[in-house]
């Protein structure tokens, strides 16, 4: 009886003290963090700072818990209370990992689209799938752990899960992709809201929204919508205009027999002429490419208006055409 009752009482005296430890360490390292978030811009600390503090004193208190039950005789002559015991406790701590871990995404992500909500409101619904899946990651790990402590052979479950989760990332690799180009995109903002792009294909598209999947762009040139999937727009050669404006390219090409610098020096005073092309940097004329009798050349110029592209390019053809023909300089058949 004594010896119970001195057992009972340890068992107190180290619960007791890790109680007050753990009351300590948080008080502590709740105002350490207070004092250095105070130098940072952001609320990120003060939000972080509950998540990890209750589960600090909780892990305390549960290794005190551990150490009073193991110093009681009584547990360890009862072979239920000490399995009980000793899958209980790694069960509890795995528990509070993925507690904590599920918590600190959330904080994370809602973060994230806070300070990025002005230049990528598209970056929320880029997030949601990205979370929904790290979450659903957590929780199925968490599973995975308790059952193979408890004694449960998980191989098979983690085969089973395996080949699904293969089979599900090739159906949906497309659209995974696009996922994670336009959380790339929101990231690391290679370009944002507002920023007028020249395609390849000579579309010149001002970017109105970066959504999980797509961008939406509004061509300048036709006052049309359209949509490109993130990943071809990664892929896609864009070109951000500067100061001078956007680039414009007219190729065009002559007989072997024509006067290429007259050709060349007519071809820039074309382009030098139409109001809509910048006059700094000036047009500029190049030989591009022989090719037996017949030669390539391209006008290099900058407007000033994304939009005017067209009636420029109509009007520099249309006087390549006028003043060639005056020159006796002739177009391939």
């Amino acid at each position: 009886m004594v010896e119970l009752l001195f057992e009972l009482l340890s068992s107190m005296v180290v619960l007791g003290v890790s109680i007050g430890i753990a009351i300590g360490v948080t008080r502590f390292a709740k105002k350490l963090v207070q004092r250095y978030a105070r130098r940072t811009r952001t609320n990120l600390d003060g939000e972080i700072l509950p998540v990890l503090n209750w589960p600090l004193g909780v892990a305390i208190v549960l290794g005190g818990v551990e150490a009073s039950l193991l110093r009681l005789e009584v547990i360890q002559r009862t072979p239920l209370l000490a399995k009980s015991l000793e899958l209980g406790v790694p069960i509890i701590w795995i528990l509070l990992t993925g507690v904590v871990a599920y918590r600190l995404v959330n904080i994370l992500l809602i973060h994230l689209a806070h300070i990025r909500r002005e230049t990528h409101p598209g970056l929320i619904s880029a997030l949601k799938p990205v979370g929904t899946m790290v979450r659903l990651l957590i929780i199925v790990s968490l599973l995975l752990t308790v059952l193979n402590i408890v004694g449960v052979d998980i191989a098979p479950y983690i085969l089973g899960w395996g080949l699904l989760g293969f089979a599900i990332v090739l159906a949906l690799q497309p659209i995974l992709q696009d996922l994670i180009t336009g959380l790339y995109i929101s990231l690391a903002q290679p370009y944002k809201l507002g920023d007028v792009v020249q395609l390849p294909t000579g579309e010149t598209c001002e970017i109105k929204d970066i959504t999980a999947q797509q961008a939406q762009l509004y061509n300048l040139v036709d006052r049309s919508f359209l949509r490109i999937p993130n990943t071809d727009l990664m892929k896609t050669k864009v070109v951000i205009p500067g100061e001078c404006g956007i680039p414009l390219i007219v190729p065009f090409k002559l007989t072997s027999d024509s006067d290429f610098d007259l050709a060349k020096s007519l071809a820039k005073e074309i382009a030098s002429s139409i109001p809509e092309v910048s006059r700094e940097p000036q047009p500029s004329a190049y030989l591009v490419q022989l090719d037996g009798t017949t030669v390539s050349f391209e006008i290099v110029c900058w407007l000033k208006d994304p939009s005017s592209r067209r009636r420029v390019l109509d009007a520099i053809n249309t006087d390549l055409r006028r003043k060639f023909t005056e020159a006796d300089i002739r177009f391939p058949p």
